[in-house]
């Protein structure tokens, strides 16, 4: 039994080997994933941030839009009656007018 033992040694040795290089290999492979996950981790941070900043932007444009429009709404308002009342004048001068042709 010693021979056996004596003959499978180096075998084991070859394989605990690989086994022990093969496990370095996997942490440093779970190191690289960490530091990039980390690194995704802080990116996203700092986009959320950019995208809450955005939104901020976009409601205050949506804000001043709205107001912006209320005042052309009033302004079209105004103009309206105005246009209406010129042309209420024109029609009572185009009345008028013949009348005041007609008289010498």
């Amino acid at each position: 039994m010693t021979d056996k033992g004596a003959s499978t040694r180096p075998t084991l040795d070859t394989i605990l080997e690989r086994l022990n290089a093969f496990g370095e290999e996997m942490r440093k492979g779970f190191t690289a994933v960490g530091s990039r996950l980390d690194r995704v981790e802080e990116l996203t941070s700092t986009m959320s941030g950019e995208i809450k900043d955005l939104a901020r932007k976009i409601d205050e444009l949506r804000v001043e839009t709205q107001s912006g429009l209320r005042r052309v709404e009033r302004q079209i308002g105004v103009l309206s009656k105005d246009v209406v009342e010129v042309r209420a004048d024109l029609a009572e001068m185009d009345a008028r007018l013949p009348k005041l042709e007609g008289q010498p």
